[in-house]
């Protein structure tokens, strides 16, 4: 088996426990050389995109809504965090460009703090049309060739992605700055085609064609069975 980042060898998969439920386990191959963890068989990715736009996820997740105070409370925690990271780094923003923008809160946040022109992709039918109904333009397809961003933000979404070598370089192709990039540690998920580790997740920006400025752990108190993120910063 071989990985689909760095083209290592890969283990035969074994079942690993889900951060949700340890009686659930799922099967991931691991990558020898940057320990890449990626589910076998991956899933189709077309039945991926479809079970997101049409918010089975956060149904699933959520008993049936889309939009919910503690899922806007949750996304309000995480850009509360993220801003102040972005500002120790990066003195001002003109266009500000979030994948994986869920109900636009980040897109919100750094437009306060910076003044800047933010925009959101995302695929769920639900968060598109709050995020536009609080006024933050948000589209399920990427900006045109044209556009340029001096920050993106990609947060809690490649891990969730069949193709995040793909999603990347989409990013890198629109980006003239910064990349703030996140995903979990090492969590095994159903929905989660990817674990990733530090080693695995700087070698899938450097292979995606960004120059990785630091990649590091930090805590997250939104989960309390899996309360570490990596983070990675790079241009």
């Amino acid at each position: 088996m071989i990985c689909p980042v760095c083209a290592g060898p890969a283990s035969s998969a074994r079942d690993v426990p889900s951060f949700r439920d340890d009686a659930i386990d799922i099967p991931y191959a691991f990558c020898e050389d940057c320990g890449l963890g990626f589910q076998v068989p991956m899933p189709d990715a077309e039945k991926v995109d479809a079970f997101y736009r049409k918010d089975h996820y956060r149904k699933l997740l959520q008993k049936g809504e889309v939009i919910t105070s503690h899922a806007l409370h949750g996304q309000a925690t995480r850009a509360s965090r993220i801003v102040p990271y972005i500002q120790e780094r990066l003195p001002s923003v003109r266009f500000h460009l979030d994948v994986g923008s869920c109900a636009g809160v980040l897109c919100d946040a750094v437009q306060r703090a910076y003044g800047a022109t933010t925009q959101g992709v995302e695929l769920s039918e639900g968060f598109l049309a709050y995020s536009n109904a609080q006024g933050i333009l948000t589209s399920a397809t990427w900006p045109n060739g044209n556009s340029r961003f001096d920050l993106i933000t990609i947060v809690h979404t490649l891990e969730h992605v069949v193709d995040p070598v793909s999603m990347l370089r989409k990013a890198r192709a629109v980006g003239t700055g910064h990349l703030y990039a996140e995903v979990p540690f090492e969590q095994a998920d159903i929905v989660h085609p990817y674990i990733f580790n530090e080693r695995a997740f700087d070698r899938l920006l450097r292979v995606a064609g960004w120059e990785l400025e630091s990649v590091e752990l930090i805590e997250d108190s939104l989960f309390s069975k899996a309360n570490r993120n990596i983070v990675a910063w790079a241009h």
